[in-house]
């Protein structure tokens, strides 16, 4: 009997958290101000976030069917619930394809208004000079999705934008986002107590926590766990806090616009904020409370 030699092919793992350049990325506020990233005197240390990963796709190395460089052309998406990116590739000239992104990453964007990016097969190479650098991103396209490794340079973004993801022609449907899916609510027992106790204002919590940091002890010896979460570029803007204690006794606060929603199920702090609370919005205590 004639054997197959064994053929071992080495694994190869990539990352897709952003550039692996040290390049600082700038963007800039409403006021045109330079802005590098959100600072602040009683902000959450940003080494103790829970962080969340996205996964990139399994690699096709070897297709079964053949490239055909027009599958390339058309709008692509990804969403990750507080940000996203948009590709549109609208001609093949040659072996380039012609192409415009954009990505949001909480308070901050950025836009790559047109570019040329060579064919290799299933993969394109966008490369482009820019200031202190390069910016290098790789498309590898997958059928139905396309994935962007951006390998280099802050490529036009705002500081700790990246257009890496994987993109759809048809986006799959995202799950609800919930305070439990989201790490700051340990079970659904918290989780019904919490909307009973805030209503409709629940999204405004979900819609304020990409950012969630890790749980801390209250200052008013409530026995309270605290959490607390933000948006990213948005602090002072989107940002809320909950603390619970063991008697599922709730006090939270959120900002919602020029103001600050409080809410609480214990009486004897209907109309009073404890001092974990008034800490918290310290850098923001222009904004009135509003006792819910």
């Amino acid at each position: 009997m004639k054997m197959t030699p064994l053929v071992l092919v080495p694994l190869i793992f990539f990352s897709c958290h952003g550039p692996s350049s040290s390049g600082t990325a700038h963007s800039s506020d409403s006021s045109g101000l330079p802005r590098t990233a959100d600072s602040g005197k009683n902000f959450p240390d940003s080494t103790h976030l829970i962080a969340r990963d996205s996964s990139r796709p399994a690699r096709v190395d070897t297709p079964s069917t053949p490239m055909i460089a027009r599958n390339w052309i058309g709008s692509w998406s990804t969403e990750d619930g507080f940000g996203g990116g948009s590709l549109h590739i609208t001609a093949i000239k040659g072996k380039t394809f012609i192409f415009s992104m954009e990505a949001t990453d909480g308070g901050a964007s950025g836009i790559l208004e047109e570019g040329s990016a060579k064919l290799q097969g299933y993969r394109a190479l966008y490369t482009q000079k820019e200031y202190g650098g390069s910016c290098r991103i790789e498309f590898t396209f997958y059928g139905d999705s396309i994935y962007v490794d951006q390998q280099e340079g802050n490529c036009e973004a705002g500081a700790g934008v990246y257009y890496s993801g994987t993109y759809y022609k048809h986006p799959p449907k995202r799950p609800e986002e919930t305070l439990l899916s989201l790490g700051i609510l340990d079970n659904d027992t918290q989780d019904k107590k919490f909307r009973a106790l805030v209503g409709d204002d629940y999204n405004l919590f979900v819609g304020s926590s990409q950012l969630v940091f890790e749980k801390q002890k209250d200052k008013d010896s409530l026995g309270a766990v605290v959490h607390q979460a933000a948006i990213k570029h948005m602090f002072t803007e989107k940002e809320n806090i909950i603390l619970i204690n063991g008697h599922q006794d709730i006090w939270a606060a959120v900002i919602n616009g020029d103001s600050v929603n409080y809410y609480t199920n214990r009486p004897d702090y209907k109309h009073r904020v404890p001092k974990t609370i008034d800490s918290w919005r310290e850098n923001f205590n222009e904004k009135p409370i509003v006792f819910k």
